[in-house]
């Protein structure tokens, strides 16, 4: 079975690192298995424009996932991803075998300050003003990790692909236009894992456990990392993963 995986706001797959390669050993899935696809407007889809709504966003990544005969994959998501998935898997649950939703959130269950915290929201308003990329991707990981949160070399690492400053601020005012308005399906019809962080500084927590209350599904949640939690302790994600996949997904 093939995955596809989806980050979060302005990143694209290159921020996954060395966990693509991890969660294909751990989970015993060969290199054409993965599949990691960019949001349009960055990375390998730079050129290309970032749809007006999640709907489009959607028919976009199905189309690249080019889907064969009653194929299902799962899906693992993060933030702006993870309502991707959500929205995937509701629309068109035959062709997802399950989902991963790591620290996300939709309007109709958390209020605008959960969903983006003060501290996020000052973060992403100096983002938006520096043209530096070290500048800003230093600022980005001290928002989104705990762990790493003053990582120098991962800062230089992620600005060497960084977008310039004005790609950047038309993506991101799209992306969170299209987030802000997104509202969780009323019921999800396939397994869903959800992994939260209890000291995400982007997001509330909450706004995890309302959802995994509303598809009575597992909320798994770690203590120490941040948003992206999959930068801050990648061995925890793929445990909880790879458990998960053996309980629900063995005739996927």
């Amino acid at each position: 079975m093939r995955w596809v995986f989806l980050r979060g706001l302005v990143r694209e797959q290159r921020h996954w690192g060395s966990f693509l390669e991890s969660f294909a050993s751990r989970h015993a899935l060969a290199p054409a298995e993965l599949c990691p696809l960019d949001f349009p407007g960055i990375g390998t889809e730079t050129a290309r424009a970032f749809p007006a709504s999640m709907q489009q966003l959607v028919a976009d990544l199905r189309r690249r996932t080019h889907l064969g005969a009653r194929e299902r994959v799962g899906i693992f998501s993060m933030s702006l991803g993870s309502m991707c998935a959500l929205e995937w898997a509701s629309n068109f649950p035959d062709e997802v075998a399950g989902v991963v939703l790591v620290n996300t959130s939709a309007a109709d269950i958390s209020k605008i300050r959960e969903r983006l915290s003060w501290v996020a929201l000052k973060a992403f308003a100096q983002v938006l003003k520096i043209s530096d990329p070290y500048e800003r991707e230093s600022v980005i990981l001290s928002l989104t990790s705990n762990l790493h949160r003053e990582d120098s070399r991962l800062a230089t690492q992620w600005a060497h692909f960084a977008p310039r400053k004005s790609e950047l601020v038309a993506l991101a005012t799209k992306q969170l236009w299209v987030a802000a308005r997104f509202r969780a399906p009323p019921h999800l019809d396939v397994p869903a894992l959800i992994l939260s962080s209890v000291s995400d500084r982007l997001a509330s927590p909450h706004c995890s456990a309302r959802l995994a209350r509303r598809y009575g599904v597992e909320n798994h949640v770690h203590l120490e990392a941040g948003h992206d939690v999959v930068l801050d302790d990648p061995e925890w994600v793929i445990r909880q993963t790879l458990d998960w996949k053996n309980r629900y997904l063995r005739e996927a």
